[in-house]
């Protein structure tokens, strides 16, 4: 069997852009809610079956936006009801669908069935009852509704998507602070150990001078061999920023090929700027004193 690794990724990758064009593009006007509530299912089903007159348009490349939005909202507005996390099938009974699809699995602790999204697609297309996405909806929240009568303390676990709110307080966020904090020193030892590192505004000017020492080149600069390097002066970029101007780091789980950025949220006099330093220091290389101003732009009164 294929390995369903490649493609489960790439669903990752480009969930919160395929989400983004259903709202943005495919249903604007369309007067849907996207709350991914058990409520919006209803009008979902229903512009649904407008667009969709028969089985087989699922499977059209002209309409393939628009389906994978809908398997996209499908399955993250189930695991928001009995938690769970994207699978991949390579069963291929979906005509279009060469590599696969997508599947959500509930919480492992309840006995509920994997559903595919696109076959729930199909199935709605061919009953035409306008009950097929609340069904699904109903029968995984009735589970988990069972589980917490069972264990007042349950909840759901759901895997974190791009979909998601960015979470200050997730865990890969804090194993990463945790991480770059407690080997700052090491890192200061071994690439600048006669520069003070203060976390004063006047410090970023030693940095961006840093960067361009070592990693002179975007290419250099994101290379695999500098990875230590870069967290260790991104980090650094933002705990200055935080430190001077307030604010508190977050996770951005929008990438860039494969990395996915931290950054800096809430900052300055009324907290509303935002550095993702990973970023900041990138345009740095073609922008002299680029981290200097990025610091003055977000410490300015609006």
């Amino acid at each position: 069997m294929a390995s369903t690794d490649e493609p489960l990724s790439q669903w990752h990758e480009q969930l919160f852009f395929v989400l983004m064009l259903l709202q943005d593009l495919e249903l604007k006007g369309a007067g849907f809610a996207s709350d991914y509530s058990g409520d919006s299912l209803v009008a979902l089903e229903r512009e649904f079956l407008q667009r969709y007159t028969s089985s087989e348009q699922i499977a059209w490349p002209t309409r393939r936006t628009l389906t994978e939005g809908l398997a996209a909202y499908l399955g993250e507005t189930l695991m928001r009801a009995a938690g769970g996390a994207w699978a991949w099938s390579t069963e291929q009974d979906i005509d279009g669908f060469s590599v696969g699809v997508p599947l959500i699995t509930a919480d492992s602790t309840l006995t509920v069935e994997p559903i595919s999204p696109l076959r729930l697609l199909r199935d709605a297309a061919e009953v035409r009852d306008g009950q097929r996405f609340t069904a699904v909806y109903d029968r995984w929240s009735c589970a988990a509704d069972e589980k917490k009568r069972a264990d007042p303390t349950w909840k759901p676990v759901k895997e974190h998507t791009t979909a998601d709110r960015p979470d200050p307080e997730s865990i890969p966020l804090a194993d990463w602070l945790t991480r770059r904090s407690g080997s700052f020193q090491d890192w200061a030892d071994t690439y600048a150990p006669d520069t003070t590192w203060d976390f004063t505004p006047a410090s970023l000017a030693s940095l961006e001078e840093l960067v361009r020492r070592v990693a002179p080149t975007e290419e250099m600069l994101f290379d695999h061999v500098n990875r230590d390097f870069l967290g260790g002066a991104v980090w650094y970029l933002g705990e200055t920023m935080r430190r001077g101007l307030g604010g508190r780091w977050n996770w951005n789980l929008h990438k860039r090929g494969n990395r996915k950025f931290p950054y800096v949220e809430k900052l300055g006099p009324r907290g509303v700027r935002t550095c993702t330093p990973h970023l900041v220091i990138d345009a740095a290389l073609e922008k002299p004193g680029y981290l200097t101003y990025r610091y003055e732009l977000a410490a300015e009164q609006q």
